[in-house]
């Protein structure tokens, strides 16, 4: 089910979470790509382009993910690249339909780790490409 969700901008500096034992730290929120792959393949023929980045920071983090019918990265020294995950904001993704509306929705999966990839599956525009990593 897609939840959608409101972007906006949230202070997110947490000096309690450093300090406090890794083992016992919140997990991490982390862009779900599978997730978000199927949304995208479910509206391809109408999207214009997907970003993605943080729901609560999104200014500052979204980037593109899905653009001209394509899963996109962009240049590894670009500084604009989308952040994938937090501990405290919401990893979403934004629709932008060729009709002009566009729609945000949650799009997360809880994780010990980070996730500040694109993974290469994605890249290759193909699901089953996941396994062969």
């Amino acid at each position: 089910m897609e939840n959608e969700i409101e972007k906006g901008y949230r202070p997110f500096i947490d000096i309690e979470h450093f300090l406090t034992p890794k083992e016992e730290r919140k997990e991490f929120k982390s862009l779900d790509f599978e997730k978000a792959y199927q949304i995208i393949e479910n509206e391809k023929d109408n999207i214009d382009y997907v970003t993605g980045g943080l729901a609560e920071d999104w200014e500052y983090t979204e980037g593109t993910i899905f653009m001209d019918g394509k899963y996109v990265k962009k240049d590894e020294n670009d500084f604009e690249s989308p952040y994938f995950s937090s501990y405290w904001a919401t990893p979403a993704i934004e629709i932008n339909y060729k009709n002009g509306e566009s729609k945000m929705i949650e799009c997360y999966e809880e994780s010990n780790e980070c996730c500040w990839e694109i993974p290469k599956w994605w890249l290759n525009n193909n699901l089953l490409d996941k396994e062969v990593r």
